[in-house]
C-alpha cells in the first residue's frame, strides 16, 4: 500500500487520518514498523543504520542537550548561541570532526523545524568549524618529536637499534 510519494502526493487513507472523512471515520489503524520490516536492506544495512541512529541519538545527548544551548527554545536560537557553542566544545579540546559531527546535527534538526514553520532561519547553516591546522599551533605537534630531539633520540639508542627507531621515526611510529 502506497501512502505518500513526492510525485503523487498523499494517499487516501494518509489523508483520512489526517482530515476526517465518511470513507475512514469507523476504521482507523496505525501500524508500528522497524527496521524488521524493511524488506530492501539485508541485515548489515539494518545494523549500520542502527548504529548510526543510536550515534545520533548519543551526540545529541552529549553535546546539546548536556549543553547550556539545550535549553534555549528554538524561537530564542540566534546565530550567536551556535557560535558560543562551537566554542564551548573547541574548549574541551573536542576534535574538529566531533565538532563537525555534532554541528551537522544540529543543522538537520534546525532544517526540519524551518520546515515544520517552527523557526524563521536556520542560524547554525553558515556556522563553520575551523580546520585542525588553524586551530593547532605549529609548534604543538601533539607528540610528535622536533627534528633536533629525533636526533638525540637515535644518538641515545644503542646502535644495533637506531634503523629501527629511524624506520619508526620515518614512519610515524
Amino acid at each position: 500500500m502506497i501512502t505518500f510519494t513526492p510525485l503523487q502526493g498523499m494517499s487516501e487513507v494518509v489523508t483520512g487520518y489526517i482530515e476526517p472523512n465518511d470513507a475512514a471515520r469507523d476504521v482507523k489503524m496505525y501500524v508500528q514498523a522497524g527496521w524488521d520490516d524493511v524488506p530492501h536492506l539485508d541485515e548489515a544495512a539494518k545494523k549500520r543504520k542502527h548504529r548510526s541512529v543510536d550515534r545520533d541519538r548519543d551526540r545529541w545527548r552529549h553535546t546539546i542537550e548536556a549543553d547550556p544551548i539545550g535549553n534555549i527554545p528554538l524561537a530564542a536560537l540566534r546565530r550567536g548561541d551556535v557560535v558560543e557553542w562551537r566554542d564551548r566544545m573547541a574548549a574541551k579540546e573536542l576534535r574538529p570532526q566531533t565538532i563537525k559531527n555534532a554541528l551537522n546535527l544540529l543543522r538537520a534538526a534546525l532544517r526540519e523545524a524551518l520546515d515544520r514553520e517552527l523557526v524563521e532561519t536556520n542560524v547554525a547553516l553558515d556556522v563553520r568549524v575551523p580546520r585542525a591546522s588553524e586551530t593547532e599551533e605549529d609548534e604543538d605537534l601533539g607528540g610528535v618529536l622536533l627534528p633536533a630531539e629525533q636526533l638525540a633520540l637515535l644518538q641515545a639508542v644503542p646502535v644495533s637499534a637506531r634503523s629501527l627507531v629511524a624506520v619508526a621515526l620515518m614512519t610515524g611510529l
